[in-house]
């Protein structure tokens, strides 16, 4: 498919024919993202279909998949991504296994109910649960911080002055 440069510098993709003057809608960078599934698909299943290469495939997503999920889980208590890393690396291991489908099928289950949930709930309840988030990412910033330091990078304006946390501050 032809890719032609737009006013904006992007590059875009004509859509079918719909019978409209829509605008092309932007790609990324003139690259087929279903062109780059292609290849990784056949090369996937080209190692899958070979007897010597099979094992060492699914090892291969065994073991990043799992150090994923591990990464992800040691990153859980502080404020990031870290059950984002963990529903990624259990994306890689369902790429293999059942197992993990169905886990990932649970995750995306509970995921949605409790965004119904909090969506149904009242405004007071929604900011309820938002401080209790922030009390509990706080709490482990401070322990966390009590017990390992602090980086040198740590401007000392921003760090509040709280018991244990004197010698990095630069409040009074």
């Amino acid at each position: 498919m032809p890719v032609y440069p737009s006013s904006e510098g992007q590059h875009s993709i004509p859509e079918p024919d719909s019978g409209s003057d829509a605008p092309a809608r932007p790609s990324s960078g003139g690259y087929s993202w279903s062109g780059l599934t292609g290849f990784a698909g056949r090369t996937r299943n080209r190692l899958k279909s070979h007897p010597v290469t099979r094992p060492v495939y699914v090892v291969t997503v065994s073991v990043v998949g799992l150090l994923v999920v591990a990464l992800g889980l040691v990153l859980v208590p502080f404020p990031g991504p870290g059950w984002l890393i963990v529903i990624v690396g259990l994306l890689i291991l369902a790429s293999e296994f059942v197992w993990a489908q169905r886990l990932v099928a649970w995750v995306r289950r509970q995921v949605d109910g409790w965004t119904d949930w909090i969506k149904k709930q009242s405004v007071l309840t929604r900011i309820g649960v938002a401080l209790a988030t922030g009390l509990i990412v706080g709490s482990v910033l401070y322990v966390t911080a009590l017990l390992g330091g602090l980086p040198g990078w740590v401007p000392g304006w921003l760090v509040p002055p709280l018991p244990g946390l004197e010698q990095y501050t630069s409040w009074g």
